[in-house]
């Protein structure tokens, strides 16, 4: 599972406006074509709900926030906060679970793509969307 951010209307909007900004795969084999928008980041959920907890925004697998909100968000916090030491479990029946973890340029990397993304849904006055 994974939480997609994007920009309200985002696609839409490149579809209209610059659509040469999308990168496209072929389709072969059988797969459809693939298509990569711009100004979209997509987070592993728990990645994703630790970024949450760190900006300090109300977490849920879907939402909204105004992009000022985020970049204030993103500008005021340490990327250090959301680093995180990996674990390797084994539950009750045996199950294994495995938490590889993130390193803080692993989190300043997610951040700058946030904060790239906010920055761009602050120019077209849309919102930043999750989901």
């Amino acid at each position: 599972m994974s939480i997609t951010f994007s920009i309200e209307n985002g696609r839409e909007y490149v579809d209209a406006n610059c659509p040469e900004l999308i990168e496209v795969e072929p389709a072969e084999d059988g797969y459809p074509e693939f298509r990569e928008y711009p100004y979209e980041a997509n987070f592993a959920n728990g990645n994703a709900y630790s970024l949450f907890a760190i900006l300090a925004v109300e977490a849920d697998y879907c939402g909204s926030i105004e992009p000022q909100a985020l970049i204030g968000a993103l500008q005021s916090t340490p990327a250090e906060w959301g680093s995180r030491a990996g674990s390797d479990t084994r539950g009750e029946g045996g199950a294994r679970l495995i938490d590889c973890g993130t390193s803080t340029e692993m989190v300043a990397r997610r951040m700058r793509a946030l904060l790239e993304i906010a920055v761009e849904a602050r120019r077209r006055g849309e919102l930043v969307t999750w989901g």
